[in-house]
């Protein structure tokens, strides 16, 4: 019976360890795009300067019309929304982050419950077979032991 249950106890085990590792691949690549997703924000931000700069330098010198203002406004506002949607999609990883990371933990807990069963079951296991080697030598002996000779003259009526 205990070599039947060990047998599902491991291959629980197994099937935790396997879940476990999947999970930390899923944490792996939910912090590899957060952390992408930080540096495109930084790299943004800075082509975003440069870019507001090179639009005023482009109109500062130069007599130009309100709609050339607007249109210079208007791709300065086009950046800064896509600063703003970086910003809101690098929140939005960042919750798929601790999420992931929520569940690593979980399945991190689940393997070792699971691991520890197996070391019950197999310390159970071990003790049972050697109570089992020591009732075989115990028989063994007696087997051995010559039989106590009867003498007939005590059992005669």
């Amino acid at each position: 019976m205990i070599p039947e249950i060990l047998k599902v106890k491991k291959h629980k085990e197994k099937r935790a360890k396997s879940y476990m590792l999947e999970c930390q691949e899923g944490r792996d690549l939910a912090r590899t795009k957060y952390e992408n997703n930080k540096k495109e924000i930084e790299d943004f931000k800075v082509f975003r300067r440069e870019e507001k700069i090179r639009l005023f330098q482009k109109i500062q010198n130069t007599p130009v019309g309100l709609k050339a203002v607007d249109k210079m406004n208007r791709e300065v506002a086009l950046l800064k929304d896509k600063e703003l949607n970086l910003i809101e999609q690098g929140e939005q990883l960042r919750q798929e982050l601790k999420q992931a990371q929520e569940t690593l933990e979980e399945a991190k807990a689940a393997y070792h419950k699971a691991y520890l069963e197996v070391q019950k079951y197999e310390e159970l296991k071990k003790e049972v077979e050697q109570e089992e080697k020591l009732e075989v030598e115990y028989k063994e002996e007696l087997e051995q032991e010559p039989e106590p000779k009867h003498n007939s003259s005590f059992f005669a009526f």
